[in-house]
């Protein structure tokens, strides 16, 4: 906490929020979680963020996370898909099975519920913002959603930046961010 403060006073920072790093460690990735709330409460400028997976295997640990909620420090859930088995599940709900489908019920709920942000990661493979159209057909609206890395990779890009555009022009309470994205992709997106 005393490292986190002196960072942010001298980069000037007034605020910041924080999140657990994405691993494919669920236990670490969960265990997390407790870090984020002991930071939050003895700090009065650091906002966080709550690490969830709806994988059917996470289901008690996912329970248990969305329990913390409501904190009045917390504002985002942060949900990874690269900690899904590769080639089973996507953000395309036609992939999922009844129980991740339900796990993801309460993640969407619990978001909309205490007016959060869902923080979703884009790139390859299962965060391929290809996978999110469907997703964002049926739970989209009355959601908020970051996606992180605005596709990753330039590939990703051409494929994220035209979605993104018209899911705001429709309307969308869409956010995204410029971690790892190439150079011509924020130049892009803001023109």
């Amino acid at each position: 906490i005393k490292t986190l403060k002196k960072h942010l006073e001298e980069k000037k920072i007034n605020k910041a929020i924080i999140v657990p790093h994405y691993t494919f460690d669920q236990k670490t990735a969960f265990e997390n979680n407790k870090k984020i709330l002991e930071i939050i409460s003895k700090t009065e400028n650091i906002y966080g963020g709550i690490w969830a997976n709806p994988l059917p295997t996470e289901t008690e640990k996912n329970k248990k996370a969305l329990e913390s909620i409501p904190h009045k420090k917390i504002i985002a859930i942060k949900i990874c898909p690269q900690a899904w088995p590769k080639g089973k599940y996507t953000m395309d709900p036609d992939t999922w099975d009844s129980e991740l489908a339900e796990n993801m019920k309460n993640i969407i709920d619990c978001t909309k519920k205490h007016n959060l942000i869902i923080q979703m990661h884009t790139g390859t493979g299962n965060s391929d913002i290809r996978h999110y159209s469907k997703f964002v057909d049926e739970f989209g609206k009355g959601l908020r959603i970051q996606f992180i890395h605005m596709g990753s990779s330039p590939g990703g890009h051409f494929s994220f930046i035209p979605r993104f555009i018209d899911w705001l022009k429709k309307g969308y309470d869409f956010y995204c961010d410029t971690a790892e994205s190439r150079g011509f992709a924020a130049s892009w997106l803001v023109k």
